[in-house]
């Protein structure tokens, strides 16, 4: 990989990796994930190119690398979301026994 560290800035990537065998398997990265050593290095650039993974230390890499849901810099948190808990009904439906009438 050159001594270059990459982050995945999309949501979801998939790349061709080394195993412990030396047999390439394909494997998923979710944004924010640092590129392992022996990633196949095509699959690596074709990533690059598309601005799928940066150069950890970018520009890209640092507004784009975190975990997926986490705030933007300047943004709020989504508020749809934010300080909710399940109630109701609908949380308790994984929850219900079967009575016998």
């Amino acid at each position: 990989m050159s001594g270059k560290t990459y982050k995945v800035i999309s949501a979801y990537v998939t790349l061709r990796v080394a195993d412990g065998l030396g047999q390439e398997v394909l494997q998923g990265f979710h944004q924010g994930a640092t590129v392992p050593e022996g990633v196949n290095q095509d699959d690596l650039d074709r990533h690059v190119r598309k601005n799928l993974v940066a150069e950890e230390g970018s520009r890209e890499a640092g507004l784009l690398a975190v975990p997926a849901g986490t705030p933007k810099p300047g943004e709020p948190p989504n508020p749809s979301t934010e300080g909710q808990t399940r109630s109701g009904p609908a949380a308790d439906e994984g929850r219900r026994t079967r009575r016998s009438g």
